[in-house]
């Protein structure tokens, strides 16, 4: 059973102002929308799949036959404060921070990390902790451990392609 899925992924090799390569990202089974934030060029993607995994593939093998210049440089992790958790799920703050504190609800994820004093908190893991009335008709979020497992990946591909640096002693 196909079910729908949704990520963002940080790409180079777009030029979000260039129509004719936007035009490359049209789709009828898969839905691309390009953005820029804080100088990142994103993609955000949404198709129906088997799996998680199926989801990430079918669009990475759309993406290298139709516009095999866009790289993927990493999946987003999209982490989330408590005041985007609760605009996501359309409750108040308080509400996501009694779930947090586990003064309404037990066994709300850790935070994955904090940004200045701001907790934050993979989405997949706060989806996966919600009951089937929370999440509604969402799409699904990548697992937290499938993002982390291809931007390893990602981060080998950008090691293996960055140049060698000269040793001390060639300097």
């Amino acid at each position: 059973m196909k079910r729908n899925y949704e990520f963002s992924v940080h790409v180079t090799g777009l030029d979000i102002e260039n129509k004719p390569q936007l035009n490359q990202l049209k789709s009828d089974k898969i839905t691309v929308v390009p953005f820029a934030s804080d100088g990142l060029i994103m993609l955000g993607i949404g198709l129906a799949a088997e799996s998680p995994e199926s989801a990430f593939n079918e669009f990475k093998s759309f993406l290298n036959k139709y516009a095999n210049n866009i790289k993927i440089k990493r999946v987003d992790l999209d982490l989330v404060s408590l005041s985007q958790i609760a605009e996501r799920l359309d409750v108040t703050r308080e509400a996501v921070r009694l779930w947090a504190t586990g003064e309404r609800r037990q066994n709300f994820p850790i935070p994955f990390t904090s940004a200045g004093q701001s907790l934050l908190w993979a989405w997949s893991e706060v989806f996966d902790w919600l009951t089937e009335e929370e999440m509604q008709a969402d799409p699904l979020p990548l697992p937290i451990n499938l993002i982390e497992s291809l931007n390893g990946v990602y981060a080998r591909d950008r090691k293996s392609a960055a140049p060698r640096m000269a040793s001390a002693s060639a300097i």
